[in-house]
């Protein structure tokens, strides 16, 4: 019979893992049905039972000399951070104070990447033949 090392150790533990985004977890979901950024996001929020607040990865900020656009590039340098990334395209919901933006990183198959940041209202519709990716923080 084996002894358990360390007595306050329970067996059959656990442990969580996924992939995670400047080393916090997030949650992964593929669009199904076309929509706006809102409805996408919402859709999400519903899911996870999570305030939009929280499901934010990427918080801007206004003092740098960067683009929104490159802040969001400047996350990838990190290979942890692109290894997260779909060839195709990917959405991240972010904040800079209290206005909301979507950005949409497209990764092409070599690996090259490009970021657009929208505002969280930007109603143009999605279709689903897009397939977008959605990361956001696994929340609180």
């Amino acid at each position: 019979m084996s002894k358990i090392k360390n007595p306050k150790q329970r067996q059959g533990a656990v442990k969580e893992f996924g992939p995670t985004f400047d080393g916090k977890p997030v949650k992964l979901f593929e669009q199904e049905t076309a929509g706006t950024f809102r409805q996408l996001f919402l859709a999400v929020r519903k899911m996870t039972k999570q305030k939009l607040n929280n499901l934010v990865l990427i918080r801007f900020d206004p003092k740098s000399n960067l683009s929104k656009e490159d802040q969001v590039l400047d996350k990838f340098k990190i290979k942890e951070n692109k290894d997260i990334l779909k060839v195709g395209r990917n959405l991240f919901l972010c904040k800079e104070g209290r206005n909301f933006f979507v950005s949409y990183v497209h990764r092409d198959v070599s690996g090259k990447l490009k970021a657009f940041v929208y505002h969280f209202a930007y109603d143009d519709v999605w279709y689903a033949e897009y397939r977008l990716r959605l990361v956001v923080a696994a929340g609180s």
